[in-house]
């Protein structure tokens, strides 16, 4: 004899499954659905992001005095050469191009736990180096500028994409400051002929060698 059979017990069984709840099932909805555009302009700029990042890697380890074109006179070039170009002494685009290659993995379903602090990081890191360049150094290069602006763009659509994500603004505090103070206090490669003047003038103290 089979018990399920009864329409009364196959009742009671139905009713005793948790129905998903509709709020959930309409924020799991939008959380999964599709952004192509949103998308193919967030991988857009991440390519141009990369390729600049790349550009100036290479430049920064071939002639120097070759100069950059577009620059259209000495800026890139006291820039590229100050102390605020290198963190640690590493130049900062070693930094900026993987950053922009893990920011197309946040763009997949497993990636994308990496979209707030990457997005964080990067418009920290846009915001310290365009207050470098204006504040700083008085100086400003276009090709670094360009990589600014392609930081900035991307957070803007990236807010838009992910929408239900944490807010990244603490990320992007934390990596403002980080680098700024890793800048200022850091270790100074010889080589870099300008920005002592300005770090005076923020009360700095400039060691002997730096």
């Amino acid at each position: 004899i089979s018990f399920h059979s009864d329409p009364r017990i196959r009742s009671a069984s139905s009713a005793s499954k948790p129905a998903c709840p509709a709020p959930d099932g309409i924020a799991m909805h939008r959380e999964t659905r599709p952004h192509p555009a949103l998308d193919l302009s967030i991988l857009s700029l991440a390519l141009i992001g990369f390729a600049i990042n790349l550009f100036l890697l290479v430049h920064h380890f071939a002639d120097a005095s070759a100069g950059i074109a577009g620059c259209g006179g000495a800026s890139c070039e006291d820039v590229l050469a100050s102390r605020w170009s290198a963190l640690f002494g590493v130049p900062v685009t070693v930094f900026g191009a993987p950053v922009y290659c893990v920011l197309m993995l946040s763009l997949t379903p497993r990636g994308r736990a990496l979209a707030t602090p990457l997005l964080g990081m990067i418009a920290g890191a846009a915001a310290w180096f365009i207050f470098a360049q204006f504040v700083l150094l008085g100086k400003f290069c276009p090709w670094c500028m360009t990589a600014h602006g392609v930081g900035i763009a991307v957070v803007i659509l990236g807010a838009l994409r992910f929408r239900n994500v944490k807010d990244p603004s603490l990320w992007a505090l934390a990596s403002f400051l980080a680098i700024g103070l890793a800048q200022i206090y850091g270790p100074v490669a010889p080589s870099h002929r300008i920005g002592e003047g300005a770090r005076r003038s923020l009360g700095f103290e400039v060691r002997r060698g730096a």
